[in-house]
């Protein structure tokens, strides 16, 4: 539609306009040539690389990186200014485009945008070689000849002002690969980057930030290394990574290449020995990724393929955790140790099996590969992918004799994993499997425990259902039900009760899952737990175990059903004179409570409060008055407010007045303004 009416209004004259709806492109192929031939000559050389950025993009493009990529031209080392107005990249391109403002992204107006421009216009927007020297050219720019940051603040600065760099960083290795490799100017400019210290480690400090989430250790850690420290991440181990195998080829199929080849002349590539920052060698590098050809020829020219980095990993293991099957072939092909640990203890199939990659799990069982192997902290393969939920990667381990009631170091079983995971199909296949459905970890808790805490519903129904014990107690006396209850999971709770769970199982300190609920203030367990008490006299124990706080939680739900009770609000008052609470009970401005005294029998006349107002010192025991803004607890009077507070060092618009339904005291009576 909006270009059909674009097409009409583009029309010179009114009386134009109208003949023109008679020619209206019927299909969208036609309507997108139509569109084509309206863009002005001079603007349709902008309009082609606006098209070709998005077509060739690896992600969505946000609208300063696609204006930056306008701005780049070869041979140049700063972006051309000033750059493309947002607004121009949607109108130049006459409906192709669209911007979202949400999350700033550009992209095409429809999906059948591209698919026009792959089968009928695809000659002219650049190419992927195209694309790869602009990239190469921006990772060339001044900027990046400084070197890394040296802090925060000034890597957010670059960020801002060169927000193409990310994207730049983390792509420019797949516009490159193959193509890109046998053109002579992407290898001419690819050269110069290898020749700067600076640039390097700046590309890779942007690549390692990245990576890393912000709240790790190793991104704080980041910043401690300077351009020295990040250069150790050689060009081999670049190449390595974004799996340049002709690249690779032309420096090491002739003793001579560097001598003879005038773009690799004074390059410092390292050697498969070298090691990045993190103990990586290139192979490993090669593995993370997948890249199969340049790992083959890495290990036929002597790559050591049993080198452990920092953290104890092979090459095997990264390329096990990350899926890449055919990769972990060629290694255990090439006598890889298919057994060796990390420095926590976990071999490959450790990790093969918590990233739930079945095929790689297969290979390394059928080369031996040790299926009940511990790490450090006891766990096995079985434990790890149980957790995550790959329902397939647990199967073929317990086929291929996987202990499935193995304990780890805090006596957690592969049935306590995949219950706190919520993992359902998990779940049932351990049972069906004979995983002990009662085991208990170190701290008692059985998978129950943790499904109900998690608020699983389903896994909570699976367990039940294979006579999981739903009483069974901690090591602090706590059933499920006092998880769920402390959690506010109401449907847990409601299948528990229905169940049999004992509503008052108590734990060691003596209280029952009300507590726990009404502590937390999950009200709608509170009236679920409350519903389910058959006697007043049974309510009061329920609630008389424990603290004042519990009580007030649960008192306005109980008064509810027992509003006439006499046993019940004599059992509670007496409790709460017994226990000295009514004074906390006052504090609180609860009116269950001014019911539940009064109803017992009472006079409240007789008792003493012990609230007093700060300014004059006199007991309060009605309306009074708080300060938003003191630190600490401050309590005034209607008078001495009334009065002015000599010692109050806040504005009178910080206090507070507290409601409550307690008679006023003679002192308050007198500087009542009511």
């Amino acid at each position: 539609m909006r270009f059909q009416l674009d097409f009409v209004l583009d029309a010179a004259e009114p009386s134009d306009s109208i003949e023109l709806l008679d020619a209206l492109p019927t299909d969208m192929e036609s309507a997108y040539k139509s569109v084509l031939k309206r863009i002005e000559k001079r603007r349709l050389s902008t309009v082609n690389k606006i098209l070709s950025w998005l077509f060739h993009a690896q992600r969505p493009l946000r609208r300063g990186e696609l204006r930056e990529a306008l701005a780049v031209r070869l041979g140049r080392a700063t972006l051309s200014k000033p750059l493309v107005q947002s607004d121009m990249l949607v109108q130049y391109c006459q409906g192709l485009v669209t911007i979202d403002e949400t999350t700033e992204t550009v992209r095409f107006s429809h999906f059948t945008v591209k698919e026009f421009l792959y089968k009928h216009y695809q000659d002219e927007l650049l190419s992927v070689v195209d694309c790869a020297k602009v990239y190469l050219t921006y990772m060339n720019f001044d900027v990046f000849e400084m070197g890394p940051c040296a802090n925060v603040d000034n890597y957010k600065q670059r960020i801002e002002d060169y927000q193409f760099s990310e994207y730049v960083v983390l792509y420019w290795g797949s516009y490159t690969k193959d193509r890109g490799e046998k053109d002579s100017d992407v290898r001419g400019i690819l050269c110069k980057f290898f020749r700067s210290p600076g640039k390097r480690a700046a590309v890779r400090q942007i690549q390692l930030l990245f990576q890393y989430p912000l709240s790790s250790i190793m991104r704080y850690k980041l910043w401690q290394l300077g351009e020295d420290d990040l250069n150790v991440w050689t060009p081999l181990h670049t190449l390595a990574n974004e799996g340049l195998d002709i690249f690779y080829e032309r420096i090491t199929t002739s003793g001579n290449a560097a001598i003879t080849d005038g773009d690799l002349r004074g390059i410092e590539f390292g050697t498969l020995h070298s090691r990045d920052e993190q103990g990586c060698l290139p192979l490993g590098a090669a593995s993370v990724p997948g890249h199969l050809t340049i790992v083959t020829l890495m290990i036929e020219n002597g790559a050591d393929v049993c080198a452990k980095d920092n953290y104890g990993s092979t090459a095997l293991h990264r390329a096990a955790e990350e899926g890449h099957v055919e990769v972990v072939k060629v290694l255990i092909g090439n006598d890889t140790e298919i057994n060796a640990k990390e420095n926590n203890g976990r071999t490959a199939l450790h990790r093969a099996a918590g990233g739930g990659h079945v095929e790689v799990v297969k290979v390394l069982i059928d080369n031996d590969a040790e299926i009940n192997a511990r790490d450090n902290d006891g766990e096995t393969a079985l434990q790890c992918c149980a957790m995550q939920g790959h329902v397939e990667v647990v199967t073929v381990l317990i086929n291929n004799d996987a202990e499935i009631n193995a304990k780890d170091s805090e006596g957690w079983t592969a049935l306590h994993g995949a219950a706190l995971g919520g993992h359902v199909e998990v779940v049932k296949v351990l049972i069906d499997n004979d995983a002990e459905i009662n085991a208990k970890e170190n701290q008692g808790w059985t998978a129950l425990h943790r499904a109900a805490e998690e608020g699983h519903v389903e896994v909570v129904k699976v367990l039940i259902d294979n006579d999981a014990e739903i009483n069974a107690k901690d090591n602090d006396g706590e059933t499920a039900l006092h998880r769920a209850a402390e959690e506010g999971h109401v449907e847990v709770v409601k299948v528990l009760i229905d169940n049999d769970a004992e509503i008052n199982a108590k734990d060691n300190d003596g209280e029952t899952a009300l507590h726990g609920a009404a502590w937390y203030g999950h009200g709608t367990v509170i009236s679920l737990l409350c519903n389910t008490l058959d006697t007043s006299q049974e309510a009061a124990d329920s609630v008389l175990d424990d603290g004042f706080s519990d009580v007030i939680r649960s008192l306005n739900f109980l008064t509810t059903k027992f509003p006439e009770d006499h046993i019940f609000w004599e059992a509670l008052g007496n409790e709460f004179l017994r226990r000295e609470m009514y004074n906390d009970a006052v504090n609180s401005y609860d009116t269950s409570v001014h019911k539940l005294v009064t109803g017992a029998g009472i006079d409240i006349e007789c008792l003493e409060f012990p609230l007093s107002c700060d300014e004059c010192t006199q007991l309060v025991n009605g309306y009074h008055y708080k300060c938003k803004s003191c630190p600490w607890n401050t309590d005034y009077c209607q008078k001495c407010v009334q009065d002015g507070l000599e010692d109050h060092q806040h504005p009178v618009e910080d206090l507070l007045m507290i409601p409550s339904q307690w008679p006023l005291s003679p002192h308050e009576e007198e500087g009542s303004t009511s």
